[in-house]
């Protein structure tokens, strides 16, 4: 056959060259459609109507709350917008791809706007929440600006695959995703102020306390206990409703940075302080590094289990942030434990430059009871020094100065979230740094040895609340 087409000047059916032209189908799909483009103006304002209709509906009727069993922990808001954006894609682009369906586009980025401000407003309205149904909201929120961040991301390739190709470099949902990502840190940053603020008492108590005594109950202070059981009762109800494990590092993070410093200034404000005061409050923030390192593992996820085990990777930018702000208290104390001939040196030795000032030293000579001449030679000692780094050696830092180590024998050691009840006398008769330092290791010893039996403790206070 292929001769007789050779001689008839015909070619087969492979021979024949393959047409350059689209099928039909292709050609004249979109032709009708895009008629009635420039009279779609009416649909898009209707459109618009519609959805400002939505999400005024949705957002007066937001509750701000779920069911603690409720997997998908968002607000129902979020999920009414994103179904009507859902629908209004899906009909506008069964009527056209082009300009009216960019148009529409234009509209999802504006009620996401909207809606973010509509979150943020809420968040300035729970900076100060104190129960626990505003701390769940603020959860609610953070999520829920996470859910949204993350769906600008998959709107947008839907939106490009459903439109014409000369829209696809306009189309950008990133600003929008911003905004989403702007709710985040402000709800974060929420949350964690409004855990300091549930806190503000123990910090009041800490300051009442009467540290010119010579003699102090329990093994710990009043103040450290009620710190204890704010952060037992709030911060497990936070990392449950958090969805985001990474948003409970920033949490963590946020809440160290902020209210240990705090915790810092606060030893500025005591009046006088007697050496059994300074031994007490060395403990003290011994056992609250114990505890604050915990924080990271706080969660009632498994019941009575009251604390989870992230990995250390997970933790340990945490536990440098927390050990290098404790420090700072630290070396304060020891400065304030120091013989008064050498208090200039040792301030300048143990306390960085950029954390010192003549005011605060000024404060340390108050709570030294420094009086006079004694006190103004100090001053002008410390003002001539030019606030820079003494000749006297290092003690290697704060922390290892007070012997604070992991890795050292494990002890039993009393709740630290319950007084003891018992009166004991001061931790030693007179006031010397070799002294204080053997007292100081010995307790730091015996309190960060005890870790698993804190968690254990910490799960008992839980269950008691719960």
């Amino acid at each position: 056959s292929s001769g007789i087409n050779a001689e008839y000047g015909e070619t087969s059916e492979k021979e024949k060259p393959k047409s350059k032209i689209p099928p039909p189908s292709k050609r004249f799909k979109g032709m009708i459609s895009s008629c009635f483009d420039p009279y779609m103006d009416l649909y898009i304002e209707q459109e618009d109507r519609n959805m400002a209709a939505t999400l005024e509906k949705s957002m007066l009727e937001e509750t701000w709350t779920i069911e603690d069993d409720v997997g998908n922990k968002i607000l129902s808001s979020a999920t009414d917008l994103v179904v009507y954006f859902a629908q209004a894609m899906k009909r506008c682009s069964a009527l056209t791809r082009g300009q009216p369906f960019f148009d529409l586009y234009t509209l999802f980025k504006r009620y996401f706007n909207r809606y973010s401000a509509f979150l943020t407003q809420k968040i300035i309205t729970l900076e100060r929440a104190s129960t626990e149904p505003e701390s769940k909201t603020l959860c609610l929120i953070i999520n829920t600006g996470e859910y949204c961040s993350q769906l600008t991301t998959q709107m947008t390739e839907n939106i490009k695959r459903k439109s014409d190709a000369k829209f696809h470099d306009r189309i950008d949902l990133k600003t929008e995703q911003q905004e989403f990502s702007s709710v985040i840190a402000k709800g974060v940053k929420a949350l964690a102020s409004s855990l300091e603020n549930k806190l503000e008492p123990a910090l009041i108590t800490m300051v009442k306390t009467p540290w010119g005594n010579t003699e102090f109950e329990g093994y710990q202070s009043e103040y450290v206990t009620q710190i204890a059981t704010v952060l037992s009762s709030n911060v497990p109800i936070y990392h449950t409703w958090l969805a985001s494990s990474s948003h409970f590092k920033y949490f963590c993070d946020l809440f160290a940075g902020s209210f240990i410093p705090r915790l810092v200034s606060q030893i500025y404000k005591l009046r006088r302080i007697s050496n059994e005061g300074v031994e007490r409050l060395i403990l003290d923030i011994t056992n609250l590094k114990t505890i604050l390192l915990e924080i990271p593992n706080m969660s009632n996820l498994k019941g009575k289990e009251l604390l989870s085990s992230p990995s250390s990777s997970n933790t340990s930018r945490y536990n440098k942030l927390v050990n290098r702000e404790v420090g700072k208290a630290e070396a304060l104390l020891k400065v304030i434990v120091s013989k008064n001939e050498v208090l200039v040196d040792k301030y300048t030795a143990v306390v960085p430059e950029q954390d010192r000032s003549e005011s605060d030293f000024a404060k340390i000579l108050d709570l030294k009871s420094i009086k006079g001449f004694e006190r103004q030679e100090l001053l002008d000692k410390y003002l001539n020094s030019g606030k820079t780094s003494s000749t006297l050696p290092s003690t290697g830092g704060a922390s290892a100065s007070l012997g604070v180590s992991l890795g050292q024998k494990e002890e039993t050691l009393p709740n630290p979230l319950t007084p003891t009840g018992s009166s004991s006398s001061s931790l030693t008769g007179g006031l010397n740094a070799s002294k204080v330092n053997d007292k100081v290791n010995e307790a730091a010893n015996s309190v960060v040895a005890h870790t698993q039996a804190f968690r254990r403790l910490l799960s008992d206070v839980f269950d008691k609340q719960k």
